[in-house]
């Protein structure tokens, strides 16, 4: 709650960025973000001698915590999917060859550097492979978070439930 100021301004700066990036996932991968939510950000400290693994950030969460109960009074939870990772470079890194955001898909690597205010905003899906070099020397500072959406889907009870409702 003591960051509520600072959050607000970060989401009002984003936001303009991520209306347009999620249109341009309804063009290229039939989306559509009805209910695009920010799942707030974290800020990382890369030292030398860390790093982040190669990782895609793809990833579908059971809000049990947000259960409720459709029109025809059935059971749902709701589904959070993480649809887009956005990442705000803090302090410039430019000309180094390390510490540097690493992408591979098959025999294509491509490389970015750090450089301030500089915002990188990709799919979070599996096929988005990416690390984060091992830093050298000097520091990196960012912060990273994700967009996502929220969907109720009903709760089946057994197989043989499913079966019966299908």
């Amino acid at each position: 709650s003591d960051w509520g100021d600072i959050d607000s301004e970060i989401y009002n700066i984003l936001s303009p960025y991520f209306t347009n990036y999620t249109e341009s996932l309804v063009n290229g991968f039939d989306f559509y973000p009805n209910n695009l939510k920010d799942s707030g950000y974290q800020i990382q400290k890369t030292e030398p001698g860390q790093y982040f693994r190669e990782h895609s950030d793809f990833s579908i969460k059971a809000m049990t915590d947000l259960q409720l109960v459709d029109g025809h009074d059935n059971p749902c939870i709701i589904i959070r999917e993480r649809i887009f990772t956005y990442i705000i470079y803090l302090n410039d890194r430019r000309g180094m060859a390390d510490g540097r955001t690493k992408f591979r898909c098959r025999d294509d690597v491509r490389y970015i550097e750090a450089e301030t205010g500089k915002l990188l905003l990709f799919p979070a899906y599996s096929f988005y492979v990416h690390e984060g070099e091992e830093l050298k020397n000097g520091v990196k500072y960012l912060m990273t978070g994700w967009g996502t959406v929220d969907t109720a889907c009903k709760v089946i009870e057994s197989a043989d439930d499913y079966a019966y409702r299908k």
